[in-house]
Formats: structure tokens, sequence, C-alpha cells
């Protein structure tokens, strides 16, 4: 947290006093300037204080930024994982994942069976059975596929700025979480893959 910093290295600043025998102290002990003396002016210590402060909040401002578009989604991640999962993502898989749209307002969860790069089966919410002309969508090449219109859409000229970050496996590339969040706006959609499991049946992060 950029500003806790901020607060630790003003907390090791050293505070000076005015010494006991100077003429400031002086001052303060009978209450009044010495007779035909010039008041001294304040130390300026309190100015180099509040460039501390601002130049400290700037740093911690511009490295949050850096962070946030270094995490951004980009196109070439994209076809970077799905290079991985066509090289090394299992033909059968399953996995479950959590669907949110709009802040948390729509939730749905997903059970998804795949055997030989078809999709066999996908579950919504425990109980509802989806139609087999849906079901390819719900394969993780069609989670690609999604995200990637997604990014060309965004891409176009005047569309308004999309927050979007995702992340993959690095054994398979299969899709871990997602976000996309239009700014100032409450469209959002964030995935999050709760359980992928290979055609061994053991779950995988």
């Amino acid at each position: 947290n950029g500003l806790a910093l901020v607060g630790a290295l003003l907390m090791t600043l050293p505070v000076q006093e005015p010494s006991p025998n100077t003429p400031e102290h002086s001052e303060q002990r009978n209450g009044a300037a010495a007779p035909g003396t010039a008041p001294r002016r304040r130390g300026r210590g309190w100015i180099w204080y509040f460039v501390l402060l601002l130049v400290l909040s700037v740093a911690a401002t511009v490295t949050l930024i850096a962070y946030n578009l270094g995490q951004q989604l980009t196109p070439e991640k994209l076809a970077a994982a799905r290079k991985l999962w066509e090289e090394k993502g299992p033909k059968d898989y399953e996995y479950r994942y959590t669907r949110r749209i709009a802040e948390g307002d729509l939730v749905d969860r997903f059970h998804v069976v795949v055997k030989g790069s078809t999709v066999r089966s996908v579950t919504l919410n425990d109980t509802i059975q989806l139609p087999k002309r849906q079901l390819r969508d719900y394969s993780m090449e069609g989670q690609f596929d999604q995200i990637e219109d997604f990014l060309d859409l965004d891409s176009k000229p005047g569309r308004p700025k999309v927050f979007k970050v995702a992340s993959f496996s690095p054994q398979d590339g299969h899709l871990r979480h997602y976000v996309r969040s239009v700014m100032g706006t409450r469209e959002r959609v964030e995935i999050f893959v709760d359980e992928f499991k290979g055609p061994d049946g053991k779950g995988q992060k």
C-alpha cells in the first residue's frame, strides 16, 4: 500500500527540537523576542516534509498503474495460452466454474464434461442440463473463442475503456480466471474455474 509506505517513511524523519541555549528557546521561555532583535524565521523542514509526501504519493500511484497495465490481458497472452492448450491440453476432461455478471447480481455455476474433445454435457446450477446445440461454447476452446471475441470488440475505435485480466494454467494453458469490466458502467463478467480434472480424474489448479 503506497500510503502505508509513505507513513512508515515519514515516521523515520527526525524531529528537531530547539536547543535550550538558542534564541528561539529563550523567546519561547520568556514569551517574547529580546529587545532590539528581529524574530527569527521558522525552519523550512515542513516544506521538505510535504515535498517528500508528494513525491512518495506520486511514486506509489505510478507503480500501481504500471502494475495494473502489466496485468491486462492482450491478444498475445491469449494466443500463447491457446497454443499451450492445443499442445498440452487433454482430450478428456471436466471442469467446474462460476460465472458472475454485473458485480455478482447474477451468479451461475457450470459443470462441463468433455470426452474426445467433444462436450458431452453441461449442467447449470446442479439441476439444468443445457441442450446439445449449446454445448460446444462451454468447451475450453469455446472459452478461448469468447474471450477473443471480446478482445476484438474492445479494440475497435470509439469503444469505452475496458479492464480485462486472465490467468491460465502453466501446465496445459486451461483458463483459471477471467475478468472483463467496462469502465464507467455495470457491464462486468467474471469467470473463476473452481476445479479442473484431466483424464486421470485428479484435480488441477
